[in-house]
């Protein structure tokens, strides 16, 4: 054909992120589950992460991100995580956005069951019970090996330790 050609051109708009950070989660709390956001392009986004060099921009232990873009699991590593992904639309344009998630480590809140009044020089047992910040109790306690105790009045027990190490049922005994 010559000159001049009808027709249209339909120009996609570029790819760009919506989602510029992540919220804050906690190390071995389930549930985490954000969608990484971003439009433009032609069709749908499909996601993924840049690769690194090993060691470099990885996602937290036990955590993936899906090809719709949907990043979840259950951390099991506290610490600062800076990870880049991309978004790609059925015609290859593709951009890319660097994240930081920051996975606290969990907090524990342990109570010390047993005797309200201890003999000087003798031994005492105590149950240690560890829960979330919900007061959930946790089945399989994997914080510290260590609670510590006070003893009141100061003095009364000077010869307890003020650490009881624990077993992996919580139970500690104080000698």
């Amino acid at each position: 054909p010559t000159p001049p050609y009808a027709g249209s051109v339909v120009i996609a708009p570029p790819v760009t992120f919506t989602t510029t950070s992540l919220p804050t989660w906690t190390a071995d709390e389930g549930g985490y589950d954000q969608t990484i956001a971003a439009g433009g392009g032609s069709g749908a986004l499909s996601f993924a992460m840049v690769p690194l060099p090993a060691g470099e921009g990885e996602l937290p232990p036990g955590m993936t991100l899906g090809t719709g873009g949907v990043l979840s699991g259950t951390p099991t590593a506290a610490g600062t995580y800076g990870f880049t992904v991309s978004a790609t639309d059925n015609l290859g344009d593709t951009a890319s956005q660097n994240f930081t998630l920051v996975v606290n480590p969990l907090t524990y809140q342990v109570s010390i069951v047993g005797p309200s009044t201890v003999q000087a020089g003798k031994g005492v047992a105590v149950t240690v019970q560890a829960t979330d910040m919900l007061g959930n109790p946790l089945a399989n306690y994997s914080g510290p090996a260590s609670v510590i105790a006070s003893l009141s009045p100061v003095g009364a027990g000077s010869n307890l330790p003020s650490t009881v190490a624990l077993n992996s049922s919580g139970f500690g005994v104080f000698l």
